[in-house]
This record gives C-alpha cells, structure tokens and sequence, in this order.
C-alpha cells in the first residue's frame, strides 16, 4: 500500500498559513525596497541627464550667438574688402 502524504494537513494549519503569509510580506517588502531604490537611481540619473541637456542648450545658445557676431563682422570685412578692391579697380 503507498504511504499517504501527511503534508496535506500542514496546509489547513493556521501556523503554516501564517509563516508562509509572513514570508510573503518579507519578500514585498524587499521587493518594494529595491523598485523604490531603482527609481530614486533612474530618477537621478534622469535629472544628471536633463541638466547636461541644459548646460549644452546654453553652450549651444552662446556659440550660436558668437556665430552671428563674427558673421556680422565677416560682411562688414567682406563689404569693406570689395569696396577697396572697387577703388582699386577703377584708379586702375
């Protein structure tokens, strides 16, 4: 004859309930421990992100703004230059 699994009747006791329901709540603790460390790392990984982005908008304003300068001024050589190069010319 088998022998009948006597473990059947642990799981209708309220202590075996119990230890398994307590190691449940340990292990979503631990869970929720870690989710919330990740996030709080994503979170500032994120904001390191966004204040990179910052730094290179505004590198990226002021070189911008540089550009147009030394534009402005390369017309204005460029305009005196044919200006000279004309007088030049027509003394010629």
């Amino acid at each position: 004859m088998p022998a009948f699994n006597t473990n059947v009747f642990k799981l209708a006791s309220p202590a075996y309930f119990e230890s398994h329901v307590h190691q449940a709540a340990e292990v979503t603790d631990q869970f929720n421990q870690s989710e919330s460390q990740r996030m709080d790392q994503a979170f500032k990984a994120y904001q390191k992100v966004r204040k990179n982005q910052i730094t290179n908008s505004t590198f990226k304003k002021v070189m911008t703004s540089i550009g147009e300068d030394d534009m402005r001024h390369n017309k204005l050589d460029y305009l005196l230059l044919s200006k000279q190069v004309d007088a030049l010319c027509s003394q010629v």
